[in-house]
């Protein structure tokens, strides 16, 4: 019994080098021709790797309810892992049992907002109905794009994220970086 338990212990210690590689986060992997959001956490597996966790979502609507307001509505069965399973959790623990999308809403940012090639949105992360104030300041990539990066975390955002296997498989960080590339062009009217 000893034996398997040092074999498979060895087994994690020689793959843990390759969970441990970081996953590129940057927009830059995000496709060029659509707005995109993604979001990026750690894990510990078994007490001795991290493991990035990188999602991204390609599906979102960017609209205008009302005169001098923007809302982005991000759909969470969208979120794309490269794991099927763990996307379905991702959308379970984000948008509860009705699957209800991630808003962002915001005043659109007046001229006096702009600083250089960066804007600050003074807005709301809306999750499953519960609003909470984020500041995002967007960078011109281009004449058409605008990217963001924000480092919160997932308790101050009420999300939830369990451990696996009571913490032994792996237990979620609470820091979460929310990254995206923004084509205003693309808000529907």
């Amino acid at each position: 019994m000893r034996y398997w338990l040092f074999v498979t212990l060895g087994l994690f210690l020689v793959m843990g080098a390759h969970w441990a590689q970081a996953a590129d986060t940057t927009v830059d992997n995000l496709p060029k021709d659509k707005t995109c959001v993604g979001y990026k956490t750690t894990k510990e597996m078994f007490f001795i790797a991290n493991v990035d966790v990188v999602g991204i979502n390609c599906s979102l609507t960017m609209e205008r309810p009302e005169q001098g307001m923007i809302r982005v509505t991000i759909p969470v069965d969208k979120f794309d892992s490269g794991v099927t399973g763990r996307d379905e959790h991702v959308a379970q623990i984000l948008g509860g049992e009705n699957m209800m999308p991630i808003l962002f809403e915001s005043p659109i940012p007046g001229a006096g907002e702009y600083s250089g090639d960066s804007i600050v949105a003074q807005g709301a992360l809306i999750i499953q109905g519960r609003r909470y104030p984020l500041e995002v300041s967007f960078v011109k990539e281009s004449d058409k794009t605008f990217t963001f990066e924000v480092t919160t975390k997932l308790s101050l955002l009420e999300v939830i994220v369990p451990k696996v296997g009571f913490g032994v498989i792996a237990i979620p960080s609470d820091d979460i970086v929310l990254y995206g590339r923004v084509y205003p062009s693309h808000v529907n009217q």
